[in-house]
């Protein structure tokens, strides 16, 4: 067994009553809300306002999932004037979720007038000029 082997969990989803929370599903939603708080906070601590990266990523997650959900419709069964296009649909997985969700957020910023703080310096321009510690 190698050393940094991880196995797969014995169960890929939880059921409660009618509904099955997948586990892949609930640790990219995760993934993304841990995105949203981390990048407000660095965002607020620069000096921007609140509420911007909410409202960015408002048109940016949808945009990037876009591509996930045009992949699971071109991967399912398809007639075979479709199955010539079959090539592109692992196109649109990754590098498709990024560029949308990079253009949704080009977007989002665009539409509501976004301004980036400036750039804080660093504790060491802080110090006034002498010798060191």
């Amino acid at each position: 067994m190698p050393l940094a082997f991880i196995p797969s969990p014995a169960r890929a989803s939880w059921h409660a009553g009618v509904l099955a929370f997948r586990v892949q599903a609930l640790c990219v939603v995760l993934a993304i809300l841990l995105a949203i708080f981390w990048t407000d906070r660095r965002y607020r601590r620069a000096g921007g306002p609140r509420g911007v990266i909410t409202d960015v990523a408002a048109w940016a997650v949808p945009a990037g999932l876009l591509p996930a959900v045009i992949g699971l419709l071109l991967a399912g069964p398809q007639p075979p004037v479709l199955a010539a296009i079959r090539a592109w649909d692992e196109a649109v997985g990754f590098p498709g979720a990024v560029a949308c969700g990079l253009a949704g957020a080009w977007i989002g910023c665009h539409r509501m007038r976004v301004r980036f703080p400036a750039a804080r310096r660093g504790r060491a321009a802080a110090r006034p000029p002498g010798p060191g510690p």
